[in-house]
């Protein structure tokens, strides 16, 4: 999986601003990214760990995979705290609505020896920050509703690479 992302071409992140559309902002985020449609096998994996965390905890109505991400994180690289999805998506069976991203899934890449800083974190309900060693741990696999807070904090040294992947939904 590592090296077919690091065959893609790769470029500078970008950010969704609500008035600008996509838009480059190093305040924001710094890494580097590419992107595997929906029918890549890659996306085909995140969409099957992303259903089988979606059918045993929230039971969002999915209706496809938005497609998926390769990320790279370099010293100095880091995703301030976002949600992939607006507030009020943790509403499953909601009134009719076009899909949008109700499930966020991540591979993990790299070994979490390998680097320094990087560490992926969510905030819970409480605001409380939940880390876990496990979420280094190369080959784990994360799922959460995108509407929940998350962060990659700053990359001091190595190199940190995963997947990220997109359930839409309702």
């Amino acid at each position: 999986m590592y090296d077919t992302g690091r065959a893609i071409t790769l470029s500078d992140a970008a950010v969704v601003s609500a008035t600008s559309g996509l838009v480059h902002n190093d305040k924001v985020r710094k890494a580097k990214v590419g992107f595997f449609d929906k029918a890549h096998w890659i996306s085909q994996i995140c969409l099957h760990y992303g259903c089988l965390a979606n059918r045993d905890l929230w039971q969002y109505d999915i209706a496809e995979m938005q497609g998926t991400q390769f990320s790279t994180y370099e010293a100095g690289d880091f995703f301030n705290w976002h949600r992939d999805s607006a507030p009020g998506a943790d509403q499953p069976h909601a009134a009719p609505t076009p899909p949008r991203r109700v499930v966020t899934v991540i591979i993990m890449l790299s070994d979490g020896g390998s680097y320094e800083g990087g560490d992926f974190m969510l905030r819970d309900a409480s605001h409380a920050e939940l880390i876990d060693p496990a979420f280094r741990a190369r080959g784990s696999v994360v799922a959460f509703p995108s509407c929940v807070l998350h962060q990659v904090s700053r990359m001091v040294s190595g190199h940190r690479a995963g997947v990220v992947g997109w359930l839409m939904g309702r």
